[in-house]
This record gives structure tokens, sequence and C-alpha cells, in this order.
């Protein structure tokens, strides 16, 4: 009988979910739309990739609302349902037909391992269920590079190429982006106008404008990668629509500079990862003696980030990653260590 109620706590969840997403705007890129409802329908599985921000989440729930549409069109009755963690699959009877989403399968951050080891011990239950259930997960970039390896162990995966949002061949169009924004203006009741000097004349203090031009620069900007977040976060805020696409230029600076971030843990160098960590956290100068005298302290947190398999910690390995890192992440002048500050205006 709880089994029951637990269900229809997760069908409440999604029901919830899917009407809060058709209340916004939303703007979706076509050619990663059209794909992916192709792939789901010959495959039964899909994965969307991208990076934090790049509208994961809400472009799963618009496939998933666009596959039920399609479905119900041929007399197909599906049932959707969004799992937030691996124990609920075993709570679901399969005497109907479903769609699943699973968001952030291995967490919002790239270093949960412990939520990959809990959906692995489900993957090989989900295979024999495809004759009645098709699946949607969702994570972030960096961390499908980090574990196609082991995702391509199991079955379920071993077709998937997935559709990656932050991509050139699937993220937003110039168009598709232009068109968001003058969306966001709308929405924001920004008023668009073709110049500058239309700006200063036609705006009042109460009245936020932004000009046509600003527009088309941000929308031709590389900015497919949380372009939507960032959009979210620039409308509101009347200071960022001082600066026009300047607060873009940015955090394009700063998405550069996570890319690398995001590199390092691919090619495995985690060692450097937690010496930028522990430099952060620690807040205070460094040199390369206090550094390397911290070598417990950079062990502790090692364990913590990475406790499935933590790097090897002595100081020859300390000294190599902060020599590596020199003029990338780190400045060095007169002994003293600084991390590398990025993206101001």
């Amino acid at each position: 009988m709880c089994f029951i109620f637990y269900l229809r706590f997760v069908v409440g969840y999604t029901e919830h979910s899917l009407q809060e997403h058709e209340k916004k705007m939303y703007i979706e890129p076509r050619k990663a739309m059209s794909h992916s409802l192709k792939h789901l329908e010959d495959y039964k599985t899909i994965f969307i990739i991208g990076d934090a921000g790049s509208g994961k989440t809400r472009f799963c729930l618009e496939l998933m609302k666009k596959f039920l549409k399609k479905s119900q069109d041929k007399n197909q009755d599906l049932t959707p349902l969004i799992l937030t963690e691996s124990s609920q699959w075993n709570k679901i009877k399969f005497d109907k037909k479903y769609i699943i989403f699973i968001d952030d399968i291995v967490g919002k951050s790239n270093l949960n391992a412990g939520a990959f080891d809990n959906w692995s011990r489900v993957f090989d239950l989900m295979t024999p269920r495809l004759d009645s259930v098709f699946i949607i997960f969702a994570l972030r970039s960096c961390i499908w590079e980090l574990k196609k390896g082991e995702f391509n162990d199991f079955t379920l995966f071993r077709v998937q190429n997935p559709v990656d949002l932050s991509g050139s061949e699937f993220g937003l169009t110039f168009e598709e982006k232009l068109r968001m924004l003058k969306c966001f203006c709308r929405c924001n009741q920004i008023a668009i106008v073709s110049a500058l000097s239309e700006k200063n004349n036609s705006c009042g203090h109460e009245t936020a404008c932004i000009c046509l031009k600003d527009l088309t620069l941000i929308a031709k900007m590389q900015l497919t990668k949380g372009f939507p977040y960032l959009c979210e976060s620039f409308f509101p805020s009347k200071d960022s629509l001082k600066v026009g696409s300047k607060f873009f230029e940015k955090y394009s600076a700063n998405s550069y500079e996570k890319q690398r971030i995001d590199l390092m843990l691919i090619q495995k160098k985690y060692l450097n990862y937690v010496i930028l960590m522990f430099m952060f956290l620690s807040d205070k100068y460094h040199t390369m003696d206090r550094i390397l005298n911290s070598r417990k302290d950079i062990a502790y947190l090692a364990n913590k980030i990475f406790y499935n398999n933590p790097p090897q910690v002595t100081k020859p390995e300390i000294r190599q990653c902060v020599l590596d890192m020199q003029n990338i992440f780190i400045n060095i002048s007169d002994d003293t260590l600084k991390i590398k500050a990025y993206g101001d205006i």
C-alpha cells in the first residue's frame, strides 16, 4: 500500500513540474528537439547533456510534453514520471507504459560518485523494461566526459549519442537566441529601441530600455553554454541592463575558465583541482613552502571530494601540480602564490 502512495507522490510531483514548465516562456532549440523526438522513439532512451544553465531541465520537460502529445495522436497512452533518486525505480509497478525523466542522474556536481553507484544498480533492470518505457536522462557535459566509459559498460547506453545543448550541432541558433532575448524583454516589460539616442530620448527613469544592437550582439556571442540562465540573471536587473552586452562578455570569460577546470577533471588531474579548492577555501596568501607543509590538510580535502578514489598526495606531487598550473590558474611572484582572477568588467 505504501508503494501506491509513494507513486502517487511521484505522479503529483511530475504533473506539477510539467504545469510550472508550461506557465513559463520557453524557446526550444528546434534541431535538438526534432532529433531527440525521433531518437527517443527509435531507441527508447536518450541522453541530454549540456553545461550548467544551458537549459537541460526545461528542454527535457518540453521533450516529455511533446512526446506525450505525439503518443496521444497515435492513441498510445503514456504516464509521465520524473524520478529524483534510484530507489524510486523499484516502486514502479510497470502495469502501464511510462515516459520517465531522470535529471542530473549523477548529481548536480561532477564529484558525486555515490549517485552513480546507486543508479548503476538499476541500469540493468531498465533494459528489460524498454518494451513499455521511454527514458530521458540529463546530466552535465563534463560529467558525461568523465563517466561515459562507465555508462557504456551497460547495455542500456551502448547506442547513445548524447544531444549536447551546449555544442555547435544542437545548441541554440542566432535566430533562436534573438527570439529568446526579445521574449525576455516582453516578459520583463523592457522596451527595445533601435539606437542609443532613441534610448536616451524615449525612455524615462521608470522605463527600462535596451538597444536592438545590444540584443543582436548578445545573440551573436558564442554563449550557448548557460545562455538561458544568463538571460534569467540579466533581464530583471537594472544594473545588468546598464552594462548591456558587457554582462554577457564577462560571463563568457568565466565560462572559458570553467571549461578549463572541467578539462582538468576530464584529464584526471584531480590533485590540481584539490589544490585550487584548498587555496580558495583557505583564503590566505600562500607560498610554495606553506602549500607543501599543508599536505595533511590537502589530503583531507582530497578524501572529502574524491572519497571513492582520492588522488595520491605527496609533497613532490603537490609541487609538480602547482608548477603545472603556473600562469594558467596560479600566479607565482616572489614565491607568493595567488589564484588568478577572471571576468572583471
